[in-house]
């Protein structure tokens, strides 16, 4: 495996990263809020999954009708399906349209609800250019080597189920980036104290 290949390995399972990341999160600061966002992408991505169906039989029969496996012709459709659909149910792509698409808009979507709810766009600005830059690549990938003009199907989904997604559960369900902060002294009983504090607002 060459450089390349790495990179582009990294780049199809990061959407999974990303997911993942959400529910870790959640767990691990006792915050529903991330898990919340795991469950949009999971129902918003169901609804694209439904509706790539046809396009998956049409797109599958085509490659399946080829008279023989070792022509060249299906040999680079079966080497496109590889690269472009790394979920496979038996022998057939999860999805045509491609679901990192999804993932990211839905992302993006949700976050501009979020953010501008809690008016932070401002310090969140690096969270929102790495996004911004992220759906633009992954889109543009897509579109000129998998699902052509139909990326835009998750596109349109993701971003539409993302603003939704955070209206519906509401402002207190809110994932806000926040910056945590840890003072730590030493009381004069040599006791050792801390406390934890978002924004400002004492946790602990």
């Amino acid at each position: 495996m060459d450089l390349s290949d790495f990179v582009f390995m990294i780049y199809r399972i990061l959407p999974f990263i990303v997911v993942s990341y959400f529910v870790i999160s959640s767990f691990l600061g006792n915050d529903f809020s991330g898990f919340l966002v795991f469950l949009g992408i999971l129902f918003s991505s169901s609804i694209t999954i439904m509706i790539s169906k046809p396009l998956n039989n049409q797109i599958w029969k085509s490659v399946k009708s080829s008279d023989s496996k070792e022509t060249e012709e299906a040999a680079e459709l079966m080497k496109h399906f590889e690269r472009c659909n790394i979920i496979m149910i038996g022998d057939k792509p999860l999805s045509f349209l491609p679901l990192s698409t999804h993932t990211y808009w839905f992302i993006l979507g949700y976050f501009l609800i979020v953010l501008n709810a809690a008016k932070s766009f401002a310090t969140n600005w690096f969270l929102l250019l790495v996004l911004s830059l992220l759906v633009a690549f992954d889109t543009y990938y897509n579109f000129n080597h998998c699902a052509e003009i139909y990326v835009f199907i998750p596109v349109i989904i993701g971003f539409v189920s993302g603003l939704l997604w955070a209206i519906i559960i509401g402002k207190k369900n809110h994932m806000v980036p926040k910056k945590a902060n840890t003072t730590c002294s030493m009381s004069s009983s040599k006791n050792y104290k801390c406390t934890l504090k978002k924004n400002g607002e004492l946790l602990r």
